[in-house]
């Protein structure tokens, strides 16, 4: 997502990050209950469970660096 130069704009961005983050964060939950299936032996569920949690992560980790690198370009420009 581009770097915005209005304070609506950036509130925007904020906004559609903490959604897609509590999102992210619901499917994490699910892939971690789903991932409790591989010690009860059922290798299909835990396996996708697996596969959804480490996903989730990973999206939840990329949210905050571009929440990160958009903070730090926007301090670069007052300076």
């Amino acid at each position: 997502m581009p770097a915005t130069d209005s304070k609506t704009g950036q509130f925007a961005s904020a906004l559609q990050r903490g959604i897609l983050g509590t999102l992210l964060a619901i499917v994490a939950i699910l892939g971690f209950g789903l991932l409790r299936e591989l010690a009860t032996g059922n290798l299909l569920w835990g396996s996708f469970g697996l596969l959804l949690f480490v996903g989730a992560g990973y999206g939840i980790i990329a949210l905050f660096l571009e929440g990160y690198d958009e903070g730090r370009d926007e301090s670069r420009d007052e300076q």
